[in-house]
């Protein structure tokens, strides 16, 4: 049986859920210090670290106090020359996930610094401290950086914001955690607070190094405001239910519509949701589309068109494809957005909040046959399966009063 051993944070120690609590203060650190350990560990060195290198007197006294507490017979190991404590320990747990790559359980388990506020009058174990503090804090920002590599990549955005948060607050000197915070936001649709993340780096960067963001920041900040300056060119690529944007907390009142809108998407392939502003018909299409995902094994490609260009929401889909360069060297546009959606092998494509009849005509024009294709717009257009949503009756109306 190990000992339960916390290391992150304030220090907790524990033998089958009974408080393991020397009662020196260097006692109690020379356990702190094994269960930290994951090998066997000399007597001298142990003498040195929180005595004098000649105190090895005052080794035996501290594990003579050390084998009186719950269990040591079963986790407290010495002989003549060195001592183990077989612990199940909280930071040796983290270090062997960031060895493995497990980076999101080492997220999940880092709470707080390494024995966070712990101190001893002892200048070799305080030395220890430190180098261990610094060692794990770096091997925390691993784990939070290869975590977020990984969330961006699985196209879990939400799940990634809050970590890249902690990692600006944790380092708010760091460029690269704002960078990521940005790109975070901008891929979650939210333009303002993509824009407010870089500016507080900006002013972080002015008032404690007296230096401007780095070019790969400005470059990133230029790149989202192109790109929010026409709502066509948010188009995002999804891999997750989670990451739907306009996705509402609930959906009231729209459980039959949402069901008829599956159904008649399935059949035809396509179906135009139309509706007077404010009806919910972006809400409805999130909905929908976090089902289809959950359902398929192929991302989905959504892009807030609105009132925009042919050419700017063609330029969207390749951008959200990697296929700008492709495009640009096309003689045929439509044709070679054709053949990129295509080699995509997207389950779904949604053209979300149409405004222009004219850019409408363009994109259905570029689709290849057989990709689904869903779409929400104010106009009624003709040729395509529609379902109309009209107002929340009144009980739901209610609900969602309530709910805000």
């Amino acid at each position: 049986m190990f000992l339960t051993v916390q290391l992150f944070g304030s220090p907790q120690l524990s033998w089958r859920g009974e408080e393991v609590a020397p009662s020196s203060k260097k006692s109690r650190a020379l356990l702190l210090y094994l269960a930290a350990q994951e090998k066997a560990v000399p007597r001298e060195l142990l003498a040195e670290l929180l005595w004098k290198p000649d105190r090895l007197n005052s080794v035996r006294q501290a594990l003579y106090e050390l084998r009186q507490l719950p269990g040591a017979e079963t986790w407290l190991h010495d002989d003549a020359d060195s001592v183990q404590v077989d612990a199940d320990c909280d930071a040796l747990t983290f270090g062997g996930h960031v060895a493995a790559q497990k980076y999101a359980a080492a997220v999940e388990l880092y709470g707080a610094p390494f024995l966070d506020g712990y101190s001893l009058n002892a200048p070799k174990f305080e030395d220890w401290l430190q180098v261990e503090r610094l060692r794990y804090a770096q091997l925390y920002q691993e784990a939070q950086e290869g975590c977020l590599e990984d969330l961006e990549h699985a196209g879990k955005y939400k799940e990634a914001l809050p970590i890249a948060q902690g990692a600006v607050q944790a380092d708010p000197l760091n460029e690269t955690n704002y960078r990521t915070l940005m790109r975070l936001h901008y891929q979650l649709g939210d333009i303002d607070a993509a824009l407010g993340v870089f500016e507080r780096c900006r002013l972080m960067l002015q008032r404690e190094l007296s230096v401007e963001p780095l070019p790969e920041t400005l470059d990133l900040l230029a790149e989202i405001e192109q790109r929010g300056s026409a709502s066509a060119r948010l188009a995002r690529l999804i891999s997750n239910p989670e990451s739907v944007p306009n996705r509402a907390e609930r959906l009231l009142g729209r459980d039959a519509q949402l069901t008829e809108a599956h159904s008649s998407l399935e059949a035809e392939g396509h179906l135009l949701i139309y509706g007077f502003g404010g009806a919910g018909k972006s809400s409805l299409a999130a909905e929908l589309t976090a089902q289809w995902l959950a359902e398929a094994s192929a991302p989905a490609l959504w892009l807030e068109v609105g009132g925009d260009t042919p050419e700017n929401a063609a330029d969207a889909l390749a951008r959200a494809l990697n296929a700008e360069a492709q495009l640009a060297q096309a003689a045929d546009k439509s044709a070679a957005l054709k053949t990129v959606l295509a080699e995509a092998s997207l389950s779904l494509l949604v053209l979300d909040d149409v405004r222009s009849a004219y850019t409408f005509a363009k994109l259905l024009s570029g689709l290849p046959d057989g990709l689904p294709t869903l779409i929400t717009s104010r106009n009624r257009y003709l040729k395509l399966k529609r379902l109309h949503l009209d107002r929340l009756e009144r009980e739901a109306s209610l609900e969602l009063l309530v709910l805000h």
